[in-house]
């Protein structure tokens, strides 16, 4: 479990603001000097909706449609 959450950790890492203290455990924390991260709400029907957008459609929606509703990959 902690393997998992450490391989997450540094995934999120390259997509936000986010420090590690090298040490172990590993500490983590919010970078000084980043702004506030403003996340809007998301129901579970909308979140789905976005999902199965992402999966079944983007070859099918313009490409200025999908610039508008990507989400950074942190895979």
């Amino acid at each position: 479990m902690q393997t998992f959450l450490k391989l997450d950790l540094n995934a999120l890492a390259t997509a936000f603001p986010l420090d590690s203290d090298q040490r172990k455990p590993q500490g983590w924390c919010w970078r000084e000097g980043a702004g506030q991260l403003e996340i809007p709400g998301m129901d579970v029907h909308a979140a789905l909706t976005f999902n199965l957008v992402e999966q079944y459609m983007q070859n099918l929606l313009p490409r200025s449609t999908l610039s508008h509703i990507e989400v950074p990959s942190i895979s």
